[in-house]
């Protein structure tokens, strides 16, 4: 009666399959065997609504020294900010930043120091 179409029954073998029907199932388990790659804001947003918090990185630790060193801070100096700054969960002073969210705090807190001695022109340390 009309249509191209002719309803197959079910085959057991894959070598029976039209190619458009093997084409199809090929597809499916390409996407259950390699999954496309999901962006990192996605990845990052599914860690936090999880309550997984993200490491500090190498490259967060070297920019808080680089913004410490540009006050002229030493070591000993960001450490003591740190450790006035970031507490564990049971209260105790931080010495170094474990976690993205309290490296970000510690630079944004650096940042916020230099504008303002930019600003208000705070007296340099001699060196």
């Amino acid at each position: 009666m009309g249509g191209g179409h002719q309803q197959r029954p079910d085959t057991d073998r894959t070598s029976e399959l039209y190619t458009n029907e093997a084409l199809q199932i090929i597809n499916r388990l390409k996407s259950v065997v390699a999954p496309g790659a999901t962006p990192k804001r996605t990845v990052n947003w599914r860690k936090r609504k999880a309550g997984i918090e993200t490491i500090a990185s190498a490259i967060q630790i070297d920019k808080m020294k680089a913004l410490a060193d540009g006050r002229g801070m030493s070591t000993d100096g960001l450490r003591a900010l740190c450790a006035r700054m970031l507490r564990d969960d049971s209260g105790n002073p931080l010495e170094w930043p474990r976690t993205t969210k309290q490296c970000n705090s510690i630079i944004e807190a650096l940042k916020a120091m230099n504008k303002r001695d930019r600003i208000f022109g705070a007296f340099r340390r001699a060196a």
